[in-house]
């Protein structure tokens, strides 16, 4: 055998184990490279079919009720749930920061915060905390809820058509009005602010009741008696 045979077959034996492994790291990239499309499901939620329920898709809505942008978050959600990383209000974030932090509220709660809207774009349940106020509605509903009719819903330890509790402290017909609130499924300091006429919001409601509620406003729990003043 020559030499120039030998250096040949020296350099197959070098060269192939090194073109196997630039296969394999190829292949590796090129599926590593393939886009998730757009609207698709993330963690098993289409959030774009949830927003199309809740808003008509429109991720910079903002029609004066409250609630903002395609997946109706109210401004408490907004900030407890990181979206001030990206803009102050959620119609003033893109869809994909919207989503984020959907995502990061459904780790906490699910989709219990959309129960009609995330039924249809999700699987609604998968890990719905029933400790927490929910909103209901024939259609669309927010992230923080609207005080609405209650549509059929499940909840832990309240019947569910348990009546509020309202009660007057005794005071004559004349006066301010009811001094206290006991929750009940589905409410939301934002819901019992609008039906109590609380002028400042649920952030007074949550500073009167802070000691009963803890350190999450978006957590009441059917059954607490709130302070309305």
């Amino acid at each position: 055998m020559s030499p120039l045979s030998v250096v040949r077959r020296l350099l197959v034996v070098l060269l192939l184990p090194l073109l196997a492994l630039a296969a394999v790291l190829g292949g590796a990239r090129a599926s590593s490279a393939v886009a998730v499309p757009t609207g698709v499901r993330t963690g098993g939620t289409d959030w774009d079919a949830l927003a199309r329920c809740e808003s008509g898709g429109r991720w910079q809505a903002a029609t004066g009720n409250g609630y903002y942008g395609g997946l109706q978050f109210d401004t408490a959600t907004w900030r407890a749930n990181g979206g001030l990383a990206y803009a102050p209000r959620p119609d003033g974030a893109t869809r994909e920061q919207q989503i984020a932090v959907a995502e990061h509220l459904a780790e906490r709660r699910g989709l219990a915060p959309w129960p009609v809207c995330g039924a249809r774009a999700g699987h609604n349940g998968d890990r719905a905390d029933s400790h927490t106020g929910t909103h209901a509605g024939g259609g669309h509903g927010p992230a923080h809820p609207r005080p609405q009719a209650p549509a059929p819903r499940t909840e832990r330890a309240v019947p569910e058509d348990t009546p509020p509790v309202i009660s007057d402290g005794g005071t004559d017909a004349g006066e301010a009005g009811p001094e206290t609130w006991t929750v009940r499924p589905g409410d939301t300091l934002g819901g019992i602010a609008q039906e109590v006429g609380s002028p400042d919001g649920w952030s007074t409601l949550y500073a009167l009741n802070r000691q009963t509620i803890g350190d999450d406003p978006d957590l009441i729990l059917p059954g607490q008696v709130l302070a309305l003043r």
